[in-house]
């Protein structure tokens, strides 16, 4: 009834350890392959949820609730994978269960020169190719321990022991670890760990039923189960939210107890806020989550602040500084205010008649080579990336909408408008 649970400090190699010793002890080696295609079956994309056992979650994506309900979704669907015991998990699967004593972890110690060389061998790269392929993969290893097992993530790491298969050879550690093993299983060793086992299947199908609903996807609550009766812990922001919790739970099979008193309610300001929980369709199982509250109301309040400042503050100062900054807030073009004329004369027109300025402009461009219309507004000139709106206004003042890129020093117009000449 035993279930091993493999970790390491690494995310690359081990694969062929794990094989002999599920192949030693007869044991089932569960693969990510097979877990995710069993939580997809909820509704989820495979992707999506192969990305969150893969990748650290990006800092935009921490202020979401769905890759927190993607990990309940693959730990739940691992524990009915291991749910009837002789499995083994490896990687970040094993790090997905709890640190219960009905579980043996096992650390495995490799060096970075073995692991290089099982990925050179297994994905045909270079030695410098393979190296910077394992400290990547080790450096994303570790950012998704620190955001699955909190600040001491190192203590995803505790286990019963340590081997290190390439100091001691694989065989031999494999038979160690299989004595361990036997030696463990007994009638009264077997029926603790399917206990345990089925602990964890009950606080998994607690945490989906929270996922899947409505009212309590957003919430971040801890679920323990023992013998029939889960435990709640956690804050809620409201009497509302409490009861939600306990309309779920208490409908999951096999919760014969339900204990709330470790949930803490907020203050009363905070508990009004509780009917402004995120409302979405039912139907579709990813419909029920989304952005953090907190979030979407810190992002109307920037929303707010910056119209009140431009049509309360921006007035206040002169029009062509208060538009230009707002354009650099918003993303909007510049306006570039001067006279279309051409790379040859540049500012040479101003003073002359538009009729005699646009008559020399299209003659410099069409029978000089190279010459091309720009806009002058005095100080400097920019090389029209529209070439035919140059020609329409060659030698009028206007005012010209756009973006300047500074390495070319061209102006992409947005619009373009005629202006009086002084």
């Amino acid at each position: 009834m035993s279930v091993l649970v493999i970790v390491s400090e690494s995310s690359t190699g081990g694969r062929e350890f794990v094989a002999a010793l599920a192949d030693k002890l007869g044991y089932l080696c569960v693969q990510p392959e097979v877990v995710i295609e069993r939580a997809a079956a909820r509704g989820f994309s495979q992707k999506e949820l192969r990305e969150t056992l893969e990748k650290p979650p990006s800092v935009w994506q921490r202020f979401l609730h769905k890759p927190r309900i993607h990990l309940t979704m693959l730990r739940a669907a691992l524990v009915e994978e291991i749910r009837t015991g002789n499995a083994i998990c490896y990687g970040n699967l094993g790090l997905l269960l709890p640190r219960t004593e009905g579980l043996l972890r096992i650390c495995l110690d490799q060096s970075q020169e073995s692991r290089c060389a099982s990925v050179r061998e297994r994905l045909k790269l270079t030695p410098a190719e393979a190296t910077s392929w394992v400290r990547e993969r080790d450096r994303d290893a570790r950012r998704w321990r620190r955001w699955v097992c909190g600040p001491d993530y190192d203590r995803g790491l505790c286990s019963a022991f340590s081997v290190d298969p390439e100091s001691i050879g694989v065989q031999q550690t494999v038979d160690a670890i299989a004595l361990i093993v036997r030696a463990r299983t007994d009638d009264v060793g077997d029926r603790k760990q399917l206990a345990v086992l089925e602990d964890l299947a009950l606080s998994s199908r607690v945490e989906v039923a929270l996922a899947l609903d409505r009212a309590t996807a957003h919430l971040e609550l801890g679920i323990q189960a023992e013998s029939g009766s889960v435990r709640v812990q956690g804050r809620l922001r409201g009497v509302d939210e409490l009861e939600s919790v306990r309309r779920v739970v208490e409908k999951v099979e096999g919760v014969a107890e339900l204990n709330l008193d470790e949930v803490r309610l907020s203050s009363d300001e905070l508990a009004a806020f509780a009917a402004l929980k995120p409302r979405t369709r039912a139907g579709n199982a990813e419909a029920s989550f989304g952005l953090n509250p907190w979030l979407i109301w810190a992002s109307m309040a920037v929303v707010l602040v910056l119209v009140i400042f431009y049509y309360a503050a921006v007035p206040r100062v002169s029009s062509t500084v208060s538009h230009a900054l707002f354009r650099r807030v918003t993303g909007v073009g510049q306006t570039f205010t001067g006279i279309i004329t051409d790379t040859k004369c540049a500012g040479s027109h101003a003073g002359m008649p538009e009729a005699a300025s646009a008559g020399c402009v299209r003659r410099c461009v069409k029978t000089e080579p190279g010459v091309r219309f720009a806009l002058h507004d005095g100080k400097a000139m920019y090389v029209l990336a529209d070439q035919a709106g140059g020609d329409k206004f060659a030698g009028r003042r206007v005012a010209v909408i756009g973006t300047v890129d500074k390495e070319t020093n061209t102006l992409t117009a947005e619009s373009i408008r005629s202006l009086r000449m002084r």
